[in-house]
């Protein structure tokens, strides 16, 4: 956990954003907030990150709520340790 404020979906002409996302996949470590998640009249960023160990057999939703009280939108990540197995 941390207060990183790196826009990781600008990996691409931020290096610092791809030097942070490339420690965090090389150390099995996923994004689990694919979404900007702070949006202005003139920016779209994704600051607000989550990141879970890929090497855990866990099932995710992740997903945000939108209100227009702040410009960041909430994120929320709900874990189970159970798969959910497909109905036959």
């Amino acid at each position: 956990m941390g207060e990183i404020n790196l826009d990781h979906l600008k990996f691409e002409m931020h290096k610092d954003a791809d030097n942070f996302l490339n420690a965090m996949l090389t150390s099995n470590f996923e994004p689990q907030i694919l979404q900007p998640t702070r949006i202005t009249e003139h920016t779209v960023t994704s600051i607000d990150n989550i990141f879970l160990s890929a090497t855990r057999k866990i099932f995710t939703i992740t997903g945000s709520i939108v209100y227009d009280l702040t410009d960041h939108i909430t994120n929320f990540l709900i874990i189970s340790n159970y798969f959910c197995l497909p109905i036959k």
